[in-house]
């Protein structure tokens, strides 16, 4: 169900009709809406998995999934690489994840195994990501998407995350745009919801509560929600939007 957030009725309609609402989702914020209830996402997969490739069930307390995205299902190994040797590293450092399994895909038409898969048959995805001691998987996004800033690497997952739980902020997309001095800059690139008087000093005060400090976005860009292009499935092109917002910025204020 597609609900549109900038109508003018949004603040006096009555939405306590709606059951599956995940209880972090910015519509769940709506004064009609009372719920708990969470959608599954402590969970990884991808298409060349065919099926998920870790899982908690729905329902796990969050003292045992936390934040991962859930442990090996049965038949399936997950190992992190260094992206650039391919070697194994241990376990709560950051690398590239690296799949193998029984729903593993047979391959890409037209390209040999071999090229597609490394000498274990493990599958590298370009996803970023780390285990940890209790063999749970994080994943951190695209690694093309992981920001290097000031030494560190930084999930914009876990950023927009935080500051989606903003009052006033409808979309949330954090990228990171090159810097001189940093390498690459923090970025947070907002849409707020309509009629919703957001500042950058109020967005990035919020974000302090609950980030560390080199977390925390430099800027705060706003824009209007048909700015943002998307791909067929309705994700952001991160590549674009690091374009504009990076234009933005040299323009100046």
């Amino acid at each position: 169900m597609h609900l549109n957030m900038t109508k003018q009725n949004y603040a006096t309609v009555h939405l306590s009709s709606l059951r599956y609402i995940d209880a972090e989702s910015p519509i769940a914020r709506h004064p009609s809406i009372s719920t708990q209830w969470r959608e599954p996402a402590h969970a990884y997969g991808s298409t060349e998995t065919f099926t998920l490739i870790s899982v908690f069930p729905a329902g796990t307390a969050a003292s045992i999934a936390g934040k991962s995205h859930g442990l090996p299902t049965a038949g399936s190994v997950i190992k992190i690489v260094d992206p650039i040797s391919g070697r194994p590293v241990r376990h709560g450092v950051h690398g590239e994840i690296a799949v193998k399994g029984l729903t593993l895909m047979l391959g890409y038409i037209g390209i040999p195994l071999d090229e597609s898969l490394d000498d274990a048959g493990f599958f590298r995805t370009g996803d970023g990501g780390y285990l940890d001691e209790e063999g749970r998987l994080f994943w951190e996004g695209r690694l093309n998407d992981i920001i290097k800033t000031g030494g560190a690497n930084v999930s914009p997952l876990e950023i927009d995350q935080v500051i989606r739980a903003c009052p006033g902020v409808k979309i949330s997309q954090t990228v990171g745009v090159p810097d001189e001095l940093l390498g690459e800059m923090v970025v947070a690139c907002v849409v707020p919801h309509a009629e919703q008087m957001l500042t950058e000093e109020l967005v990035r005060d919020f974000a302090k509560k609950k980030l560390a400090s080199y977390k925390v976005p430099r800027r705060v860009l706003f824009f209007a929600e048909h700015e943002l292009k998307t791909t067929g499935s309705a994700k952001i092109v991160t590549a674009e939007l690091r374009r504009i917002a990076s234009a933005r910025i040299e323009a100046g204020p």
